[in-house]
C-alpha cells in the first residue's frame, strides 16, 4: 500500500495476522470501516473482539473519550490476559514495548 504512512504500514502488519478483522479496514483510503466494524462487534469471538477493539483504539489514537465515542466499547486489560492466546497477548505486549499511531 504505498499511500500508507509508516505507521500506517506497522500497524496493518499486525492488523493483517487477523483476516477476520483486516477487512474491517479500507486501507486505500486510510479509514476504519465503522459500520462493518460495530456490525462486527456483535459477532466476533471474545477473542477477535478484544484485538479489534485493542486495533481500533489504536487506530482511531490517543484520545479515549473520542475512540470510546465512535466504537462504543472500551479495552481491557484484565479480560484480555484471561481470555487472550499467547500470540495476541504477545502483539500487544509488543506494542506497549513500542507504542506507535497510525
Amino acid at each position: 500500500m504505498e499511500n500508507l504512512s509508516i505507521n500506517q504500514e506497522r500497524f496493518r502488519e499486525l492488523v493483517s495476522k487477523y483476516p477476520t478483522l483486516y477487512s474491517l479496514w479500507d486501507w486505500e483510503s486510510r479509514e476504519i470501516r465503522l459500520e462493518a466494524f460495530k456490525h462486527a462487534l456483535t459477532v466476533l469471538s471474545s477473542g477477535e473482539y478484544i484485538m479489534a477493539v485493542f486495533f481500533a483504539r489504536v487506530w482511531l489514537g490517543k484520545d479515549e473519550k473520542y475512540s470510546y465515542n465512535i466504537l462504543n466499547a472500551s479495552f481491557d486489560f484484565v479480560h484480555a490476559a484471561k481470555v487472550l492466546d499467547n500470540k495476541s497477548l504477545l502483539l500487544i505486549s509488543d506494542f506497549f514495548k513500542d507504542p506507535f499511531w497510525p
